[in-house]
């Protein structure tokens, strides 16, 4: 009975086995952004962080072994000359199988790849400095500090140069929305910045700066450097969600597409608790 039951778990791990081999290596293109991706030479592929926990757990659910790699050209993806750039360009291209950071589902980018089930759903928030904040609870609470106030006490809006952000103010008929826009265009050479990175220092070091960028990004800075505050947006001007994008009507493999096996491994890791777990851990706030 002993030799029969070793007999037959071991046909269980050999069918796993074959089955595991049997699907095909998948290889993945990252940008670098803490705490979704971080480059880590001592890490097995060479980065770290949220998404790369979470992208380990999705392939042991559906038994792929895979690879990444990091974007060419620093992007995540967006159309300059006709061409789509970034990880998504790569992504539509087929020189990845799968995009993978804190990559915004937008309506525009749905039409040249595919984006799983949101594995976080974000808003828009502020970033500023604790001194600065005072008993501000919400971004329309510095509205109102703002408005009627002279030049030397004005707290200005940062946003990083040619955003989603950038552009959804733009486009907003909410009025709150309008009343930020309208003071980053009346200061457009000091409001907007480059990068995030470069939107943090000016609120760090200069003071009287507010940064705007998704909560979960300001949240993260928060956390560890005390001296910052998060101010979040009532007026629900920018939701945000976050997926992994994959190529745009992929054939299925084995009776199912790539899409529908992750859109199941990470229904099935929010379900279990799994990726607010991992929030937890990457998210941990130092400063309470």
């Amino acid at each position: 009975m002993l030799r029969i039951s070793s007999i037959l778990v071991a046909l269980f791990l050999v069918i796993q086995l074959g089955h595991a081999a049997s699907q095909p290596k998948l290889n993945g293109v990252v940008i670098v952004n803490e705490p979704f991706i971080i480059e880590d030479r001592g890490a097995p592929k060479g980065f770290k962080g949220f998404c790369m926990d979470l992208i380990d757990k999705i392939m042991q659910k559906t038994n792929h072994a895979y690879d990444v790699h990091l974007v060419g050209d620093g992007k995540y993806g967006r159309e300059e000359g006709g061409k789509l750039t970034g990880m998504l360009g790569e992504v539509k291209d087929k020189k990845a199988d799968f995009a993978l950071a804190d990559i915004t589902v937008t309506d525009w980018r749905k039409a040249h790849v595919d984006f799983t089930e949101p594995f976080i759903e974000d808003e828009l928030a502020v970033l500023i400095r604790k001194s600065d904040a005072g008993d501000m609870k919400n971004i329309e609470d510095l509205v109102r500090h703002n408005e009627g106030k002279k030049k030397e006490v004005l707290i200005g809006f940062l946003v990083r140069e040619n955003s989603r952000t950038d552009e959804i103010l733009r486009n907003t008929k909410e009025p709150m929305g309008k009343k930020i826009f309208d003071w980053i265009e009346a200061n457009k050479e000091t409001s907007r910045v480059k990068t995030y990175e470069d939107g943090k220092k000016e609120v760090k070091n200069n003071g009287k700066r507010a940064l705007l960028m998704d909560k979960t990004a300001a949240k993260f800075i928060a956390g560890k450097d005390c001296d910052m505050v998060v101010l979040r947006d009532t007026k629900n001007l920018r939701p945000v969600q976050y997926a992994i994008a994959l190529q745009k009507d992929r054939p299925a493999e084995g009776g199912e597409t790539l899409l529908r096996k992750f859109n199941k491994a990470i229904d099935e890791l929010k379900k279990d608790g799994t990726i607010q777990q991992l929030k937890d851990k990457y998210w941990e706030n130092k400063c309470k």
